[in-house]
This record gives structure tokens, sequence and C-alpha cells, in this order.
């Protein structure tokens, strides 16, 4: 039997996605069957009289898990200050298994498995969205512009001017921020990471027009409180192994075993080798220390030969 390739039509769903939420149409198509989107656009529209206006003024950033425990948020912050942006709403949410891959959904099919199966392991941790508004008009919604400012995820494609280069991530999955790109993901991902109650608390807030940087501080310092600190910059795989052998000097032949492995540990592309390995012998590790061994020297790349669902976003060339 042949298989014929699947193809979307506006006959499969009821409702009408506008251009200026995503200037890509096979996007609009694909969202307007999407459950998260087509919730939180729902409750978007009906709680604000001008949504295109609103919505084209709006971006978000999510603060990672490894932006809290790197304590990234508020310097962050204040370099989006110098673009016009500042603070409207913000909220915590938990990380799940679930929440990574909807948020991803239409990129995963370029994704490695072990990119997924790594992530998992710092499910049930929080996350920081925050919804930020652009203080001056553009032709391009703010969210775009925000996508621009951050830069991407491949250190080597960074400006020294972006905002990850900034942080100083160099780690291609720990990269401490991510952000919507474009007005229709600013209102499917607040519907994948809350439910209508919370959605209407942030559109509340987004309502009042005020700047949010006082409770948004208090917010971050208790998540602050909540995890302990770890810096990633100076955590390197050589600060890890001679933290390794100070904990273990009284057993010469594990120092040995740990020497061993971790001269080989760029050689071994089964992360999962790793993680066994430590947990069997009991390293005294973080959990952190055990994601930056297992993800050392990875580069993540896109799987060879998968198309993307979406083209590459439009670039945004007005800052840099």
């Amino acid at each position: 039997m042949i298989m014929k390739a699947f193809t979307y039509s506006h006959e499969m769903t009821s409702i009408n996605v506008p251009e200026f939420l995503s200037y890509l149409p096979e996007k609009r198509m694909l969202y307007a069957m999407d459950t998260y989107f087509r919730e939180s656009w729902e409750d978007f529209s009906q709680h604000f009289g001008d949504p295109k206006t609103i919505v084209s003024n709006l971006a978000v950033i999510v603060f990672k898990p490894e932006a809290i425990a790197g304590r990234k948020i508020l310097e962050s912050l204040d370099f989006l200050k110098q673009y016009g942006f500042y603070p409207l709403a913000a909220k915590s949410y938990i990380n799940s298994r679930h929440i990574y891959r909807e948020l991803w959904r239409y990129q995963c099919n370029l994704v490695k498995r072990e990119q997924l199966d790594i992530m998992d392991l710092i499910s049930d941790t929080k996350s920081l969205l925050v919804v930020l508004r652009l203080d001056h008009n553009s032709e391009f919604p703010a969210s775009e512009i925000l996508s621009a400012i951050k830069g991407p995820a491949n250190p080597t494609l960074r400006k020294p001017e972006h905002l990850r280069s900034m942080l100083g991530q160099t780690n291609k999955l720990l990269n401490f921020i991510h952000t919507s790109d474009e007005p229709i993901d600013i209102i499917r991902e607040l519907g994948i990471c809350f439910d209508y109650q919370d959605r209407n608390s942030l559109f509340k807030e987004i309502e009042k027009g005020n700047n949010y940087e006082t409770p948004l501080r208090e917010l971050v310092s208790s998540l602050y409180e909540t995890y302990s600190f770890y810096d990633f910059s100076a955590r390197s795989i050589f600060s890890i192994y001679n933290d390794i052998t100070k904990k273990c000097a009284s057993d010469p032949i594990l120092i040995s075993e740990i020497t061993e492995f971790m001269r080989n540990i760029k050689n071994d592309t089964n992360w999962r080798n790793i993680l066994n390995w430590l947990n069997e012998r009991n390293i005294p590790l973080s959990d952190w220390d055990k994601i930056q061994l297992i993800t050392n020297g990875k580069d993540f790349l896109p799987l060879d030969g998968i198309k993307r669902v979406f083209p590459v976003q439009r670039d945004v060339q007005l800052l840099f």
C-alpha cells in the first residue's frame, strides 16, 4: 500500500488564526488545531478588547532551572532594560517531561532522543515565566525582537551583544533561557504552562500595565532561597574532577578508576553509561555536576536530513 503525505486544510479547524499572530501560514494552520493554543487564545481574546495591539507589544522569557540555580534572572532583566523591555507579570511553574515535550512539540522531530531524556533529569524543578512589554513601537512584534536579543543556543553562532553571551552560556543544552518566537507562541506557551486560573491571573496583571519589577524581585528572591546556588562558569569538568578526587582521597583504587573514567568521558556517547557509573560508585556529586558531566562537549545538533515543521524564524536585523 502506498502511503500519501498528510496535508492540513481549513476544514479541520473551527477557528481562524489572525495573521498578526504569525507570519507563517503553515504555523497558523497547525496551531488552529492545537488544544493549548485554542484554549489560551480564546481566553486572551475574550479578556482583551484589542488583542492585536496587546500581544504585539508583549514578549515572554522563561528562566529555566539552570538560570535559577545559576542566579541569572536579575542580571538578565537588567540587561533587557536597555532595549526597552520591562516586566508586566510573572509566575513560576513546575517542569515535567510533558511540558518539555509540548513546548518543543514542533521541533522535537529535529531533536535526538538523548536530549529529551537528559532534560527529564531536571523535571520537577521550577522555571519562571516573565511577561515583558516593549516600551516603544517597532515594525516587528516585541517577541521577535526579544528572540533576536537572546541569540542562538549554539555559542559559536552568537555575538558578544547577545543576552546568552552576557550570561556566559557555554553548554549547548543548559542555556538558561527560552523566549517565545512570535505572538502565536506566547499564546500557546501560556496555555501549556498554566491553567485557566493562572492564565487569568497573568492577564489581569498585564491589563494593569504597571511595572512588575518589585513583586518580581520578591518572587526571584523566594526561588533563590528554595534552590541552592550552582556556579556553572566555575564548575568546569576539571574543577569537578578535582573535587571528586579530594572527596575520594582515602580510596586510591577509586581515584584511579575516576581518572580513567574522566579521560574517556568524551568518547562515551551513551550518557546513561556515565550516569550509571557515577551512581554505582556513589561518587559524591550534585545533580548539576552530573548533568555537566554527561553533557560535556556534546553538540546536540539537529538530526541530519530531517525537515523542519516550520521554516527558520525570520532574521530581525534591528540590533546587531
